[in-house]
């Protein structure tokens, strides 16, 4: 009795392990001077490369210091040529603010007699329209009367100075002094009439004042006129008491 095959045909297939794939990638020599598929250099090429490019010519130094020396020589040029633009533009200000203070001066001073005896019109400032104004007549005659005024200021003034003594100092010391008595004096006659008055109406004080300089102001005797004008004061104050209130009075 013959055996029977087994069929593989039905049989399952036998399943194969997963293929596993490097983690590691590796690394290329460090100075692998290979140079890639596509075609390129290296880093190590490239650094030698640029070698030369990096080598300090000889005549390097040289060129900075000639380029240094023009820099410098051009910008001592330059400042000394703005210092003279300044000073030829400063110049230029001041000789036009002269001129116009010049034109300013002739056209205010008075005509002269030259100018006069050509007409009877005011003459005419070079370069100015001030002459032609209607305020020129009037103006030109207020100068001339104020040029006189100032003269004849100056021509007093001298004349004080000349009969003015030297010692002008000691005659202002000498003024006050007396003007500082004068009060004095002023003041020493009140208080001395107040008292006096005082003592009439009869409300002098318990205790006097001695009154410095009392000594100058002689006692003067009561004479009728005198009399007569304390006793009508008196009698004045009196009306004026009347009416008052009794605390008032006293």
């Amino acid at each position: 009795m013959a055996r029977k095959r087994p069929d593989n045909s039905t049989a399952p297939a036998p399943v194969k392990s997963p293929m596993k794939l490097p983690t590691k990638v590796p690394r290329k020599a460090k100075h692998d001077s290979t140079p890639d598929r596509d075609g390129g250099v290296t880093d190590s090429q490239e650094m030698l490369a640029l070698r030369p490019y990096l080598k300090k010519s000889k005549g390097c130094d040289k060129d900075i210091h000639q380029f240094r020396s023009k820099v410098e020589k051009d910008r001592t040029d330059l400042r000394s040529s703005l210092q003279q633009r300044l000073h030829r533009a400063e110049s230029e200000n001041q000789r036009r603010c002269n001129d116009i203070a010049s034109i300013i001066s002739d056209a205010l001073l008075p005509p002269s007699s030259m100018q006069k005896a050509e007409g009877d019109h005011p003459a005419l400032i070079p370069g100015t329209s001030i002459a032609r104004s209607a305020a020129y007549s009037p103006v030109d005659q207020v100068l001339r009367a104020s040029k006189k005024m100032v003269d004849e200021y100056n021509t007093i003034e001298k004349l004080v100075e000349d009969i003015t003594p030297k010692d002008d100092q000691q005659i202002t010391e000498a003024w006050r002094e007396e003007v500082k008595n004068t009060q004095r004096k002023l003041d020493i006659g009140h208080k001395v009439a107040l008292r006096g008055v005082k003592r009439v109406l009869g409300v002098e004080d318990e205790v006097e004042e001695n009154v410095e300089g009392e000594e100058e102001w002689p006692d003067v005797p009561l004479n009728q006129e005198l009399q007569r004008t304390l006793y009508y004061a008196e009698r004045g104050v009196k009306r004026l008491a009347k009416g008052l209130p009794y605390d008032a009075q006293g």
